[in-house]
């Protein structure tokens, strides 16, 4: 499993399809080149192409904004609980 498409993009190999009626499939991947800033791959020999919903680009200004807010956040809170539903137990 990859969940790092920027620094994985040329060793995803596999493409697996989750389907409405439970079952699944196995594609083989090729990684063809970067097209609009997406890692765009090719489908076994089907022609086909597949590209990642994921941008290539790295996401660490992002991080460095939102972090220091989430750090200030007190999960344990009973605000916190109360909003996602769960009991303090």
């Amino acid at each position: 499993v990859i969940t790092d498409i920027i620094s994985n993009k040329q060793t995803a190999n596999k493409l697996l399809l989750h389907y409405k009626d439970h079952s699944s499939e196995k594609f083989d991947l090729r990684y063809q080149a970067d097209f609009a800033n997406l890692a765009e791959y090719s489908i076994g020999d089907s022609g086909l192409l597949y590209t990642p919903n994921q941008f290539l680009y790295h996401q660490d200004s992002i991080i460095n904004q939102v972090l220091p807010e989430l750090n200030r956040v007190n999960y344990q809170s009973d605000a916190v609980r109360n909003t996602l539903g769960i009991s303090p137990e």
